[in-house]
This record gives C-alpha cells, structure tokens and sequence, in this order.
C-alpha cells in the first residue's frame, strides 16, 4: 500500500478528472463501506476530498490508519479495508487502473482459493495516480 499525504486537492470532481488524466477511471464519489471489504480483481485508489476518518486495513486485527482531506492511498487488489469512524464531512473519491473492474470480496472461506488466484493475476497499474513515472508507485510499490 502507498499513502499520499498532504495532497493539493480541489473540488472531488476536479479529483476525478486528475485520476482520470492519470489513467485511473470508474472514478466515484462517495465514502468506504463500515465492513471489512476487498477487491480481487482490481487495484484502488481512494482519496480523502473531505473531513477525516480513521480506517482499517487487512482485515480483522489489521492495522488503523487515520486520514484526513488530502490524503490517499493505492491500495493493492487483496487490501481488506473498512472505515471504522468519520466525521459528517467525510467524502471519497476512488478510482481503479484503466481497463481494471473492481469485484466485491468480504473474506469468506468459499471465496477462496478463486479470489487468490485473480488476485495473482491483476496486472501492475500503466501510472500512478499523482506523479509522473519517477516518483510515488514506481519508487515503493513492488508487484
């Protein structure tokens, strides 16, 4: 995983046309789900537009991340997350590499060994979402 923090970030709309500029489309705007969660079929990205929130990631017993507007992350396919507290001004915007679709994944038994194997199989993201092809995934994001 890859935490941005500090980001200069405008309006989520204008999130939205940077993310997509960047490669990463199905932008949404909304928050993160309260339950545990993953995807295995696509890489994320999330960016906090507004407010703050405190997160879990990996799962039960995973690690808590506080974040706050002009914050994200990259989360790799296979990331558990869920959003455990916000405040009312919490708003997301996510996104997925182009040509990447997002599955819904709870971390049931009967999803595996399948959800393993797609996950194996998500290709490394074509960009980051925020730098050019020096910095952010490229410097620590080894697939």
């Amino acid at each position: 995983m890859v935490v941005y923090r500090g980001l200069e970030l405008e309006s989520p709309e204008r999130v939205k046309e940077h993310l997509a500029s960047h490669s990463w489309t199905s932008a949404w705007i909304n928050g993160i789900f309260d339950f545990p969660h993953y995807h295995s079929t696509a890489h994320e990205v999330l960016v906090c537009t507004g407010g703050n929130a405190t997160l879990q990631l990996g799962g039960d017993g995973g690690r808590e991340l506080e974040i706050r507007s002009g914050d994200a992350m990259v989360l790799p396919a296979g990331t558990a997350h869920q959003r455990l507290s916000s405040d009312g001004d919490f708003t997301i915007v996510g996104a997925y590499p182009e040509g990447q679709s997002f599955d819904m994944m709870y971390g049931k038994a009967e999803e595996r060994p399948e959800a393993d194997r797609r996950i194996r199989d998500v290709d490394k993201p074509v960009s980051d979402p925020f730098y050019d092809s020096e910095r952010g995934l490229w410097e620590l994001w080894k697939l």
